[in-house]
C-alpha cells in the first residue's frame, strides 16, 4: 500500500521493508526475510547512500538473517560493514551500533569461531571497537 501511495523511492517504504524483514526473520521465514532485506538495502542505498545509518542498519539485519541461514561468509561481510558505518555515523554508544556488534558475536558463535566471538564480546564489555 505504501509503495502504491508513495512510490518505490520513499524513505517510509524503506523503513517498512526493514520492519517487514525483521518480522519475517523473527517468524523463521528466512528466505522471505532475506529477499525483503535485500530490497530494503537496495532502496536505502538509492535514497540515502551507502554510508547512511539506515542503509547500514538494514545490512545489519540482513547479516543476522544470513547468520540464521548458515551463510556465514555473506553474513560477516554485511555485519562488518554495517558495524563500521553505524559506528561512524551514530557512534559506538548508540543502541544500533551495539546491536551490530552483538550480531557479530552471534555470527562467530554460530560459525564456530570462538576466538572471534570472544574478541567482539570483549569489545562490548569494554565499549571499544
Amino acid at each position: 500500500m505504501q509503495r502504491k501511495l508513495m512510490g518505490n523511492d520513499h524513505p517510509h517504504v524503506a523503513v517498512s521493508l526493514a520492519n517487514l524483514g525483521a518480522l519475517l526473520r523473527d517468524k523463521h521465514d528466512y528466505d522471505a526475510s532475506e529477499a525483503v532485506f535485500h530490497d530494503a538495502v537496495a532502496m536505502n542505498r538509492k535514497i540515502r547512500g551507502e554510508e547512511h545509518w539506515h542503509t547500514a542498519n538494514s545490512r545489519s539485519h540482513l547479516g543476522e538473517c544470513l547468520t540464521k541461514m548458515g551463510r556465514y561468509e555473506e553474513a560477516e561481510k554485511e555485519l562488518l560493514e554495517a558495524q563500521r558505518i553505524l559506528n561512524t555515523t551514530l557512534g559506538k554508544d548508540h543502541k544500533r551500533t551495539i546491536k551490530a556488534v552483538e550480531r557479530l558475536v552471534a555470527l562467530y558463535d554460530a560459525w564456530g569461531k570462538p576466538d572471534k566471538a570472544a574478541e567482539y564480546r570483549a569489545m562490548l564489555e569494554n565499549g571499544e571497537w
